[in-house]
């Protein structure tokens, strides 16, 4: 998050006079986040009190980069009109993928696809503009989508409902538990038939003295799966570019 806005903030500084580049803000901001890069906040195993300070500074630091990513001048393309969007990468290597764009004000629809000549885009489920993109590393790009080579689908087959793609498919029963996972070209099942993936499973932990670190052994013996369901599985998105249930 903050190597992206700081990436940002560096070519927003080289390309327009105007912008200061925010570095107090920036060093402020990574203190506090290393702060908690600490041995039991990292896994979950701190008492109470850590936990609070750990989320009132990691939320300060979030309000601060919205603020700072908003504050952005940034365009390194200046031939293109107004109008443009400029999708960049911010990693050192090529990408090749699915980005997706809000579209302010408009509904969303389950499927949608919008194809001119070899460019598919999709609206997907919460209304966002998905398209495949490809930039290179430390790069950027006039937004044009380009062809996706491979798609996924969602789809009902009796009582299961599969999300595939050119590497995988996965098997979901109604209460969103997945019973198979077949990598294309072989047979075998990952998931074991006594088992399901995509479930949740709780274990009892009631420490005798403190409220971290003291995990009693006996609760392994507690597994008990949480099977209660708000409603069934149902398709948000049936592809090309996103695929996905709920």
């Amino acid at each position: 998050m903050l190597h992206d806005l700081e990436y940002l903030a560096t070519i927003s500084a080289l390309t327009n006079k105007g912008y200061s580049y925010p570095r107090a803000e920036l060093d402020l901001m990574w203190k506090q986040i290393l702060l908690n890069q600490f041995h039991d906040v990292l896994p979950g195993s701190s008492i109470g009190e850590v936990f609070k300070d750990a989320v009132d500074l990691y939320k300060g630091v979030e309000k601060k980069y919205k603020k700072l990513l908003a504050d952005l001048p940034f365009t390194n393309e200046k031939k293109s009109d107004s109008s443009s969007i400029i999708i960049n990468n911010t990693l050192g290597w090529e990408r090749k993928g699915v980005i997706a764009l809000d579209n302010k004000g408009q509904s969303a629809s389950k499927k949608r696809r919008v194809s001119t000549d070899s460019d598919l885009t999709q609206i997907d489920s919460f209304g966002q503009t998905l398209a495949f993109m490809e930039v290179g590393g430390y790069g950027y790009t006039v937004y044009k989508p380009i062809t996706c080579p491979h798609h996924a689908h969602a789809f009902k087959k009796g009582q299961l409902h599969w999300l595939k793609n050119k590497i995988v498919s996965a098997a979901f029963d109604y209460e969103g538990r997945m019973t198979q996972l077949h990598l294309h070209g072989d047979d075998r099942n990952a998931i074991s038939k006594d088992y399901h993936g995509n479930q949740f499973v709780i274990f009892d932990d009631i420490p005798l003295f403190w409220d971290a670190w003291d995990v009693m052994d006996y609760h392994l013996e507690t597994r008990k799966p949480i099977n209660e369901k708000l409603q069934h599985v149902k398709i948000l998105d049936e592809g090309p570019l996103r695929a996905s249930l709920e």
